[in-house]
């Protein structure tokens, strides 16, 4: 009931003075911060986005399913987010929350947009999705900033930014590939990641989910990243 009335409190300053001043305690992940507000310890989830997972844990292992993707990969993606973050964020320092409609989420974490200073000049939520750590995971009712981070996504994209081609990474167990020209590849409509048709996700793909894209620049105009198993 504590807990209750202390967020209580907090969501009706916040919401007279629009940004609510916290200190960082630590980053758990690139969109997963520990922060003391109100002289107790809060995680804070960045609203709109979802970066790699940093270590082994149920949600790296759904995503590699989900994506195919090696399981080493993503947490290597994960860990390189989290090192971009640590570059802004130190503990120690303040950042300051916004709040959209849903301010907590069921796990009990504050759910925010993340500004590096009081006059709303630098987004944690939008440089991670611009440098390419991070994609755009919006769901209503928090959809405050969903168009700005669209157009993050798509520069990150086109300047091929961070997973999308800017982190290189390679398993453990395969060796690197140069990107090199198949007759086509596929994608997955559920992942949004685009593979070379010997591809061994290609296999496990449901068909419903198959998407047939004839050069790799079609892939990368429609949104898809490449796998990081086969490096299309």
């Amino acid at each position: 009931m504590k807990l209750l009335s202390s967020l209580l409190l907090g969501f009706i300053v916040s919401s007279l003075y629009a940004l609510t001043p916290v200190k960082v305690v630590r980053v758990i992940d690139g969109d997963t911060y520990k922060v003391l507000y109100q002289g107790k310890e809060w995680s804070v989830r960045l609203i709109g986005i979802d970066c790699p997972e940093s270590r082994k844990n149920r949600k790296a292992y759904r995503d590699a399913e989900r994506t195919g993707e090696d399981i080493n990969t993503i947490i290597a993606m994960g860990k390189a987010a989290k090192e971009f973050v640590k570059k802004y964020i130190k503990p120690g320092e303040t950042v300051y929350l916004e709040f959209d409609v849903q301010q907590v989420d069921r796990y009990g974490r504050l759910l925010a947009y993340v500004w590096l200073n009081s006059n709303k000049t630098r987004m944690m939520n939008e440089l991670l999705v611009r440098e390419g750590y991070a994609q755009v995971y919006t769901f209503p009712p928090n959809v405050k900033y969903q168009e700005r981070f669209l157009a993050a996504q798509r520069y990150a994209r086109e300047h091929n930014k961070g997973l999308w081609g800017g982190i290189s990474v390679v398993p453990q167990t395969t060796s690197k590939k140069k990107p090199s020209t198949e007759p086509y590849y596929v994608g997955n409509r559920k992942s949004k990641v685009f593979h070379r048709p010997s591809c061994s996700s290609v296999t496990k793909m449901s068909a419903k989910n198959k998407v047939i894209f004839h050069s790799r620049e079609e892939a990368l105009k429609a949104g898809y990243r490449p796998c990081k198993r086969c490096n299309p």
